[in-house]
């Protein structure tokens, strides 16, 4: 007979595990990067390279640059090798953010609580730059499109110098009712091809900065796609009212945050059995929820009769995909 209550012994190997979400940082660790690198061309709030940490820019007379996962497994710059990195071209002067938004259900719990954050920072400016530390909570539940400043520090980095910082704040007592965001903001003038990095991002109860919670990577993507993943993958038919009408019909990997938005990214294919693929030209009327999806897709032509099954494809590229996001 199989053994179903835990002994001592299982009990401990989940308490030195380190799997005890004493991290409300999801992905802190960037190991994650599902969406790979994003350029920009200008001012804009964006997330691409590793999940959850987007990237700020404001003010530069221009800006443009990569965002990217940077490291590698056994690279020594993070715990986990990672690093979530903006490669930055500007005119002018302005600031360079990270931003992490947390969502009000994995955090209310920390009003009226001491928090610390715990962070290491990397520039290659050429000179020391003065980052600020701040906390922000939107004005309403989970929506960032109205924010509050609540806290902010100073810090000084030199450069080419990895560095850890640790900063210690005691939240009001409805401060963390909606939610927050961690924003890291670098002041920088005229730069060209410079590296603006943040890794270990931790934010937990307390006023002690605790060694750096690793997750294991499978949770880790588990948690970062209740808020985005690609849709690669799938199965539907073609629809009754239109031959050149595809309807997929796809189960999230994770239950979502809220029912996600769908964009088409590439030019993904459907293949109807044994006849050639077909371009996905337009997503049309949607279905959405928490758990899964329902979009009509158009087709280049009309792929076969009504009712017939297809298998939505990649097209050998990694560039073509369906976008499915509920994002903060």
């Amino acid at each position: 007979m199989a053994k179903i209550s835990p002994t001592i012994q299982d009990m401990n190997n989940v308490i030195t595990s380190g799997v005890s979400f004493r991290n409300r940082v999801i992905n802190g660790s960037c190991v994650v990067a599902q969406r790979g690198s994003v350029a920009i061309a200008s001012n804009t709030f964006a997330y691409g390279g590793c999940d959850r940490i987007a990237v700020q820019t404001g003010s530069f007379t221009t800006v443009s640059g990569t965002i990217s996962q940077g490291g590698g497994v056994g690279s020594g710059v993070s715990a986990s090798g990672y690093v979530q990195q903006f490669q930055a071209t500007t005119t002018g002067s302005g600031t360079i953010g990270f931003v992490h938004r947390i969502e009000a259900a994995n955090c209310a719990d920390l009003n009226g609580k001491t928090v610390t954050l715990s962070v290491s920072l990397y520039q290659d400016t050429g000179s020391t730059l003065s980052p600020t530390l701040n906390l922000y909570k939107p004005t309403a539940v989970d929506n960032y499109t109205g924010q509050t400043f609540l806290y902010g520090t100073g810090i000084s980095l030199p450069t080419s110098t990895r560095t850890k910082f640790t900063w210690t704040v005691t939240l009001g007592s409805t401060d963390a009712s909606n939610g927050l965001a961690i924003v890291i903001n670098f002041p920088v003038g005229a730069v060209s091809g410079k590296y603006f990095q943040i890794a270990d991002l931790q934010l937990e109860k307390g006023s002690v900065a605790t060694a750096f919670e690793q997750r294991p990577i499978g949770l880790e993507l588990s948690l970062c796609q209740r808020y985005y993943y690609q849709c690669r993958h799938a199965i539907g038919t073609i629809g009754s009212l239109s031959t050149s009408l595809w309807r997929l019909t796809s189960i999230h990997p994770v239950a979502m945050r809220i029912s996600p938005t769908t964009t088409l990214v590439g030019t993904p294919t459907i293949q109807p059995g044994y006849s050639p693929g077909v371009s996905i030209t337009a997503l049309g009327t949607t279905y959405h929820n928490t758990i899964a999806f329902q979009v009509d897709c158009t087709i280049a032509s009309t792929a076969a009769a009504s009712g017939t099954v297809a298998i939505l494809q990649n097209n050998n590229s990694s560039a073509n995909y369906i976008d499915v996001s509920a994002e903060l």
